[in-house]
C-alpha cells in the first residue's frame, strides 16, 4: 500500500471516529435534558 494512501485512510478513520463521538455526546446531552425536563 502507498504511504500516502495509508495516511489518508488513517486520517479519514480518525475524523469518522471523532464525528461519531461528537454525535454521541450531543445525543447524550439531549437525553440528559429530557431527564431533567420533567423534574
Amino acid at each position: 500500500a502507498l504511504p500516502g494512501l495509508v495516511t489518508v485512510f488513517i486520517g479519514a478513520s480518525v475524523l469518522a471516529l471523532g464525528f461519531v463521538l461528537y454525535v454521541f455526546a450531543r445525543s447524550d446531552r439531549r437525553q440528559r435534558w429530557l431527564h431533567l425536563a420533567p423534574a
